[in-house]
């Protein structure tokens, strides 16, 4: 049947399946991406941003790859960052990762680990238990795709000596994008307010803090200044767990000015020595290195 199908239109089922899965990854990027977006944290919604604008195969591939990395890291920062607020041998355990640049399957190890190790019940670590794992303590489907197939496909994929046909980047790209899109929607905890503070003000017993909301395609800033009777570093870069709750997310995740460009942007801790911090952008793929301040 369908070698008579194929016969009489030309194309077979799957070539006919493959193009219009194109037309609905094509007709979703044209959807106001920006809307899209709106609601999840900056540095992975630039990403899909600018995935969304990519129309060639290989760069729709490589800015997919882009994504799921970036989701990845982002994950893993908010994972540690809670961890090391905690001090102790856990803390010390995700400084050691970092004492030389990772890898993104170890950072994926230390992402797990941190889910299913002691306090995941906290605050933000209970977003994301929920995320990558199921009650019985087995992966999701989400975990064993992002931190599993996908790492593999980015490490085999990512970086060839030559560039390869176009076909074999599409056929990539169509067999995976749509895996990436579900675990981008999937992950609860990339819809939780990412802030920078700018300026503190005395407000009676508390403490009033202006800041930039880091989500969506742009950071803009609050209408009304954040109330708190916290103590939040000016410059820091905090994930907001309304009313009143803050958390550090640095220095595994920052938003900061670009020495390289001067311009700001989003950063990834890459290495963490005891003086310094060496910094990546996926927005722009500039390094900077920053001194630490001691805790």
């Amino acid at each position: 049947m369908e070698t008579e199908h194929q016969e009489e239109t030309g194309f077979s089922i799957e070539a006919r399946l493959r193009a219009l899965e194109k037309a609905v990854a094509e007709l979703t990027a044209a959807l106001a991406p920006d809307l899209l977006v709106s609601r999840i944290a900056l540095p992975v919604a630039t990403s899909i941003l600018k995935g969304a604008a990519q129309h060639k195969p290989a760069a729709q591939f490589f800015t997919m790859l882009d994504t799921g990395e970036t989701l990845i890291k982002y994950s893993a920062a908010l994972a540690f960052a809670l961890v090391s607020q905690r001090g102790g041998d856990e803390r010390q355990a995700v400084f050691d990762m970092f004492s030389v640049s990772p890898s993104l399957g170890t950072i994926a190890s230390g992402l797990r680990k941190s889910i299913s190790g002691p306090g995941s019940n906290e605050w933000p670590l209970s977003v994301m238990r929920d995320v990558f794992q199921r009650a019985n303590g087995k992966p999701t489907a989400t975990a064993r795709y992002l931190l599993d197939e996908f790492i593999a496909l980015r490490n085999s994929d990512r970086g060839h000596g030559v560039y390869l046909a176009d076909g074999y980047y599409e056929d990539l790209f169509l067999r995976n994008s749509t895996q990436v899109q579900d675990c981008v929607g999937a992950s609860a905890h990339i819809l939780l307010t990412l802030v920078r503070v700018e300026d503190m003000k005395g407000a009676g017993a508390k403490y009033a803090y202006n800041a930039t909301k880091l989500m969506g395609s742009t950071p803009t800033l609050f209408q009304q200044p954040l109330i708190s009777s916290s103590t939040l570093t000016v410059g820091g870069t905090y994930l907001w767990h309304q009313p009143e709750h803050f958390l550090s997310v640095e220095p595994f995740v920052t938003y900061r000015y670009c020495t390289v460009c001067r311009q700001e942007h989003i950063f990834f801790a890459e290495r963490i020595t005891a003086n310094t911090i060496s910094y990546h952008s996926p927005v722009s793929n500039h390094r900077i290195d920053v001194a630490r301040v001691p805790p």
